[in-house]
């Protein structure tokens, strides 16, 4: 159990990292050649993104404090 978790730890930090990659890449999009309705779109990615974050480093403490109960036992 403490393996899957592990390995669980080590893919949600990759998922972490292709998260910042796409915040980054969505900050270099020249947002004034888009219409309002294309700012519209990528604003709403923009929060999209960040709530999903938000949720995937709440998923990590939460494998963490798995990981650290299953290691105590």
């Amino acid at each position: 159990h403490h393996k899957l978790l592990v390995s669980c730890c080590a893919i949600m930090e990759g998922v972490q990292q292709d998260a910042e990659r796409l915040r980054s890449k969505l900050a270099t999009i020249p947002w004034d050649v888009l219409d309002n309705a294309g700012q519209g779109r990528l604003e709403n990615a923009r929060m999209s993104l960040a709530q999903v974050e938000g949720h995937l480093v709440e998923a990590q403490k939460l494998l963490e404090f798995q990981r650290s109960r299953v290691a105590k036992k």
